[in-house]
């Protein structure tokens, strides 16, 4: 079970745009219980993925939304928050970036 929760400087002003109040609530409890909910992402370092649903972008109709995050097994287990993004504004990592997680 995750006991922190720490944020990327990019992930707070994105979470700010994407997520309502609740919906980053929500996010962070689905985490707390399960810290490997999202899928191990390739070439990341252990970086994992998770998808969501936003409303606060589209107040008709829910925007998924893509959650990138590494979870620390130990010594306290910790999610470190690094990147959010709609699934519309991009599809996934570059590799670049996937190799500067993974470095």
């Amino acid at each position: 079970m995750a006991e922190k929760f720490l944020c990327s400087s990019l992930f707070r002003r994105q979470v700010v745009q994407k997520l309502s109040d609740s919906e980053y609530l929500e996010l962070q409890v689905a985490l707390i219980l399960q810290p490997e909910l999202g899928d191990l992402i390739p070439d990341s370092g252990g970086c994992e993925s998770c998808v969501g649903a936003s409303r606060a972008v589209a107040k008709a109709s829910a925007v998924v939304v893509r959650i990138i995050y590494y979870y620390w097994y130990s010594p306290a287990s910790l999610i470190y928050f690094l990147v959010l993004y709609s699934k519309a504004d991009r599809d996934d990592l570059s590799a670049e970036e996937k190799k500067a997680f993974a470095s």
